[in-house]
């Protein structure tokens, strides 16, 4: 029997190659000596992989509550700047019985109320005229009312508080006055929005109420230490809590804080009285009694503690001054009404006023809340006359 020859051994390429191949049966029989090497088996392809097909599940879709329509937001009204005043046409006056102790105009401008002191029982000692044609409108005599006039204030809804003998009144103009409770006051004055009430005492004190409870003291401020100098004055500023106190005997203004009751600052000079405009962003510091001096008043802006610089060459001699309606011009009033522009210093003409005799005394006047009209009181012993006057400021 032939014996079987022996196989040829594989390259070691080969071998190397077979020993990292995966088992797959029988080996081949080797080739030939010689011969090349036999191309790898063929790979079996790689079946894919077939995900299943998942239906998606669509939840059902809550009901949505329509959305409501978005309404047109309304244009800003452009705030109307206040028509800068001219020098009024007319000055009006009428007469007291006695020391008129104050007057009061209402917020139309409209009315005007006079407070006064007289010896005659059966003179009138609270009056009530009409602005345009000076006619009376009602009047009350110490019989009447049981006092001398002494403080008058108009509230917002037009009627009208009044100080007589030491009773507080309440009057719808047109009826008969009501008794609100004893008090002691010398004047009386309020802030534009008719929120508060602001009660000078004899002693200079200055006591603050709400005007809805004018008997209920909600803040108090010995002012005056114990002393009037003619006449304790309190202006509010514009729509704030803030409140300016003024001549008093041994002090300047004071600004005061309602809300939290107490001082802030004073103003220098001592005796001066102090408005503010009716915006409240600046406030005017004055000497009635300054004499010939040119620096007898001055301007501040808003809490500045250095007055503003001014030319005052056209002024002239000190008289009370107030702001006029638009903000931008004082008024100084007395025998006559001049404005001043607060720009520049330049004074106006002076259009006299009516009858008031040499040498008067004038004390500071008071604007009306929402109409360019304004009004003072003038007095002078030595001739008996004591006279209150009122102008209203058209557009220049």
């Amino acid at each position: 029997m032939a014996r079987r020859p022996k196989k040829a051994s594989r390259p070691r390429q080969a071998k190397r190659k077979k020993a990292t191949a995966p088992d797959r049966g029988l080996e081949p029989e080797a080739p030939p000596a010689g011969d090349v090497a036999p191309p790898p088996e063929p790979v079996a392809p790689i079946e894919p992989v077939v995900e299943p097909i998942v239906e998606p599940v669509i939840e059902p879709v809550a009901h949505v509550e329509p959305v409501a329509p978005i309404e047109p937001v309304a244009p800003v009204e452009p705030v109307t700047p206040v028509p800068r005043s001219g020098l009024p046409d007319a000055i009006q006056s009428v007469t007291a019985h006695g020391k008129i102790s104050q007057v009061a105009l209402s917020d139309d401008g409209e009315l005007i109320a006079i407070a006064s002191m007289s010896a005659d029982r059966r003179a009138p000692t609270l009056a009530v005229h009409r602005t345009r044609d000076a006619a009376e409108v009602c009047a009350f005599t110490i019989e009447t009312i049981a006092g001398n006039g002494k403080a008058a204030c108009f509230d917002a809804a037009g009627d009208l508080l009044f100080v007589a003998g030491d009773t507080l009144f309440r009057l719808k103009v047109g009826e008969t006055p009501q008794r609100l409770g004893r008090i002691e006051c010398e004047a009386m004055f309020r802030d534009a929005a008719g929120k508060w009430l602001a009660f000078v005492e004899r002693n200079g004190a200055v006591r603050f109420a709400a005007s809805d409870a004018p008997l209920t003291e909600v803040w108090r401020h010995d002012a005056g230490r114990g002393h009037m100098l003619y006449g304790t004055q309190v202006r509010f500023v514009g729509g704030t809590s803030r409140v300016l106190i003024s001549a008093l005997v041994d002090r300047g203004p004071l600004l005061a804080d309602l809300v939290e009751r107490k001082i802030i600052d004073e103003y220098p000079r001592r005796g001066a009285c102090a408005d503010a405009s009716p915006s409240g962003d600046l406030v005017a510091v004055f000497e009635p009694r300054g004499r010939q001096r040119d620096d007898w008043f001055s301007i501040y802006a808003a809490d500045a503690d250095d007055a503003l610089p001014m030319t005052k060459a056209e002024i002239g001699p000190a008289n009370p001054i107030a702001f006029a309606p638009d903000g931008q011009q004082l008024v100084k009033t007395g025998a006559s009404v001049q404005l001043i522009d607060i720009a520049t210093g330049a004074a106006t003409d002076a259009r006299p006023a009516g009858d008031t005799p040499p040498g008067s005394t004038i004390t500071p006047a008071v604007l009306a809340f929402r109409a360019p009209t304004i009004a003072w009181t003038s007095f002078n012993f030595p001739k008996g006359d004591f006279r209150a006057s009122w102008a209203s400021f058209p557009a220049a």
